[in-house]
């Protein structure tokens, strides 16, 4: 059952039409139809763009190992503050030793793998751009003008 609400003025309480219940089902069934089409031509489209990717799939990988990596050092900065905490308290000399080195090899693995992860995403992006440039400009051009 579908319920419409008039805007309300300040004089008056907002009373709600009630629909036809069969209108109402029809109005559902006609949404639930139209949400399943987007979705299909959301998956195509999707679809017809991975093709446009297909020949940088070596730079997915990269991407996928950049931002594994980045995601691994994340993980590790929390062992490294666990690490830095137990030998504080312990008053461990030798493991404070290796703080400055461990933090600064962890920022470095951090980014390698945020600059692998972003350079070939944007890489594969713009890539993706340049190639459906090129053939809007060559449908483009395709077309007759006429100028008389």
């Amino acid at each position: 059952m579908t319920t419409q609400f008039s805007p309300q003025t300040p004089d008056s309480q907002q009373k709600p039409n009630l629909q036809d219940e069969q209108t109402g089902n029809q109005t559902d069934s006609q949404a639930d139809n139209q949400t399943n089409s987007q979705d299909v031509d959301k998956l195509a489209t999707f679809l017809r763009l991975m093709r446009y990717l297909k020949p940088y799939w070596w730079a997915f990988i990269f991407v996928i190992i950049g931002f594994a990596i980045s995601a691994g050092a994340e993980v590790g900065s929390a062992k490294l503050f666990e690490f830095i905490i137990d030998a504080i308290n312990e008053d461990d000399r030798h493991r404070k030793f290796w703080f400055p080195f461990l933090v600064i090899l962890l920022f470095v693995f951090r980014g390698v793998g945020a600059f692998l992860g972003s350079y070939y995403s944007a890489l594969m992006a713009r890539s993706l751009v340049y190639v459906l440039r090129i053939e809007v400009f060559e449908n483009c051009s395709d077309y007759r003008a006429n100028f008389s």
